[in-house]
């Protein structure tokens, strides 16, 4: 057993709170079957099941994204307002079935309300026009004595919703979805005009725009041509464990991290760079500097489909995967000063912590970490120094026996998260002129272990602590509350 060291530098950085957010989309069983279920003995009378709202607002999502994804591209927002019983059905072209639009954009803001989560709309780009994208911001955020907005207040809400994140698109550089703007010129034409509607309709709003990792001279054309204007830039990622085994989906998270890495550079350099915006567009330009929002990420094992599930979307977490989801959370702490928003995909039922089985419900293994990040997370980023040996992972390669990262909280104690990974207990040496207070550690039976509507696997144990050093077990997520010394 081998004691390593860790030291820790603090820092005004903020952690972001909208990293702990979700996204839900018109997709399989997510929202219709999963959020929203009239036949369920657990609805209310809006149709929201309340054993599913009970385990979302354990998370207690900070931001909330809506109505996709693909699903965007299809999605026109007025079939989705004013008398349940008359809104327009439309077939899914994205991803089958027929979508009746009971769950519309006032249900959508009541069920944000509920969690006490951030809203977060993503507009028509591929079938829609900018006008109609503008009528939406009015509907949500407009004053009554417009059309749009008198809407809303007939509907039932005359105080506006308040609508602060508004995504232009959703990977529009994909070609084979629907739409013309994976062509970076046409995104950049497109998105312009969308920007002027809604910029006009409501200037407080902030805009999320499409990046793409892999695809830099994309993602180069988006950030120079909207600069003055971009808020954020979206990033997606989605691990799996491909031809590289069990571990493959560590690699691939791994690869992300290193690619993160090389592309802050241009961001840092597109954000700093951005003209001032030519007063005569009648709205303010961008103030702060362009971060970064995740707004889809998660381990998604594509080729592991089957007849029922033919994208692979029903996926059992493993207690290997809610590790990975501790180092997933780890990336994004790790680099709080680009990152602003995350948004895991998805929350019910689709690559979900949330599953619902008839009439019950479950959380996935993944449910316990995630919780364990919100619960726990402070307010400032820490920088940690930290080597830990790696472990052969097999055909993933080598991969580090513990991955940590710090966050400092408002009374002066920090908290460490550390996600062990190896096969061996380790014991940490805590930074100088500070003292071990409290742990949560998280562990399951076997790595290979998931969760089920009659079994919870994850076993959680908390933990005093005294003194200048923590034992951790093999394979575990913990959670690691440290005060100063009094010498300190």
């Amino acid at each position: 057993m081998r004691t390593l060291p860790i030291t820790l530098e603090k820092t005004d950085i903020p952690v972001s709170p909208l990293i702990f957010g979700h996204f839900i989309e018109f997709i399989d069983r997510c929202i219709g079957g999963g959020i929203y279920d009239p036949e369920s003995p657990s609805a209310d009378r809006e149709g929201i099941r309340q054993d599913v709202l009970e385990k979302v607002q354990g998370l207690r999502p900070t931001i909330l994204r809506w109505p996709g994804g693909t699903y965007a591209n299809i999605y026109h927002w007025k079939d989705g307002i004013g008398p349940v019983e008359k809104r327009r059905k439309r077939k899914n072209l994205i991803w089958g079935g027929v979508e009746d639009h009971r769950f519309g954009t006032a249900e959508f803001i009541r069920y944000c309300r509920s969690v006490g989560a951030e809203p977060m709309l993503c507009v028509n780009m591929a079938s829609g026009t900018a006008e109609e994208a503008a009528e939406w911001v009015e509907y949500c955020n407009g004053e009554s004595g417009t059309y749009y907005a008198d809407l809303r207040v007939r509907d039932g809400f005359p105080e506006p919703f308040g609508v602060k994140y508004w995504c232009i698109g959703n990977e529009s550089y994909a070609e084979p979805d629907l739409g013309a703007q994976h062509l970076p010129g046409r995104y950049v034409e497109d998105g312009w005009e969308f920007v002027k509607h809604m910029k006009l309709m409501d200037p407080t709003i902030r805009l999320v725009f499409v990046g793409a990792l892999e695809d830099e001279g994309w993602t180069r054309e988006a950030l120079e041509a909207f600069g003055p204007v971009c808020d954020y830039l979206s990033l997606h990622h989605y691990s799996a464990e491909g031809d590289k085994g069990p571990y493959g989906s560590f690699a691939s998270l791994l690869t992300f991290r290193k690619a993160l890495e090389d592309f802050l550079p241009l961001l840092h350099e597109m954000s700093g760079s951005a003209k001032p915006l030519n007063p005569w567009y009648r709205f303010p330009g961008r103030e702060a500097p362009i971060r970064l929002a995740v707004d889809e990420w998660n381990i998604w094992n594509s080729a592991k489909k089957g007849p029922d599930d033919p994208y692979g979307l029903r996926m059992k977490y493993t207690w290997r995967d809610a590790l990975w989801t501790g180092m997933a959370m780890n990336t994004f702490i790790a680099h709080a000063e680009d990152i602003g928003i995350t948004n895991l995909a998805q929350l019910v039922n689709v690559l979900a912590p949330i599953m619902t089985s008839g009439d019950k419900s479950y959380v996935q293994t993944t449910y316990h970490v995630l919780k364990l990040y919100r619960d726990w997370a402070g307010e400032k980023l820490m920088r940690c120094s930290f080597t830990s040996p790696s472990f052969d992972a097999g055909k993933a390669g080598m991969l580090p026996e513990a991955d940590v990262c710090a966050t400092l909280q408002r009374d002066g104690t920090a908290v460490l998260f550390v996600t062990c990974l190896g096969r061996e207990e380790v014991t940490l040496s805590l930074p100088a002129g500070y003292t071990g207070e409290e742990s949560v550690v998280l562990t399951a039976l076997s790595l290979d272990a998931v969760n089920t509507p009659g079994q919870e696997s994850v076993r959680c144990t908390r933990i005093p602590l005294s003194g200048a050093s923590v034992r951790l077990p093999p394979e575990s997520v913990c959670a690691i509350r440290i005060k100063p010394t009094e010498e300190a």
